[in-house]
């Protein structure tokens, strides 16, 4: 490859090729594509999950998934159940919502307030419950907010398996 031929090239004792090793470690601490450093960007990626049953919860509602399981970067809070964008860049973000038979829960990710994707889940004529998952893809600035929220008085959500869940890319 081009690095290791500079590098090679870069270990001659002419002073002149000083350059050329200058030039061969920034090769192999950048990402010419993206212009982002290799290996020194800090992982941001969280999880949680409800830890109780979600019973009639009203529209408009924050679902707080309070048990934290996973919070690289300190972004999630349990306690309001927002994820704050430590650094600007695009996320990944995915919920799980669980019902049992006969219940609905309805929700949406939401952004600075502005819906951004919905989860509509439903298990109307099942014997069993019904997990209906959501990803989004979400471009966000340093301190933007993401949580999710309900879109009508959901039923019921199962604790444990509703679960939400990020990562920068």
């Amino acid at each position: 490859s081009i690095v290791m031929c500079l590098t090679d090239l870069a270990h001659s004792e002419d002073w002149s090729h000083f350059y050329l090793r200058a030039a061969c470690k920034l090769m192999e601490s950048r990402d010419f594509k993206t212009g982002n450093s290799i290996g020194k960007e800090k992982v941001i990626a969280f999880q949680a999950r409800v830890s109780s049953r979600l019973r009639n919860v009203p529209k408009g509602r924050t679902v707080r998934f309070d048990t934290v399981l996973l919070n690289e970067g300190n972004g999630y809070s349990g306690r309001t159940g927002q994820f704050t964008a430590p650094t600007k860049g695009v996320y990944v973000f995915d919920w799980t919502i669980t019902v049992d038979n006969g219940d609905t829960f309805f929700t949406e990710i939401v952004k600075n307030g502005s819906a951004f994707g919905y989860n509509h889940c439903a298990a109307k004529r099942q014997s069993y419950e019904r997990n209906c998952s959501t990803t989004s893809r979400i471009r966000l600035k340093r301190g933007d907010k993401v949580w999710v929220r309900t879109t009508s008085q959901g039923t019921d959500a199962h604790p444990t398996w509703t679960t939400f869940g990020g990562h920068k890319l």
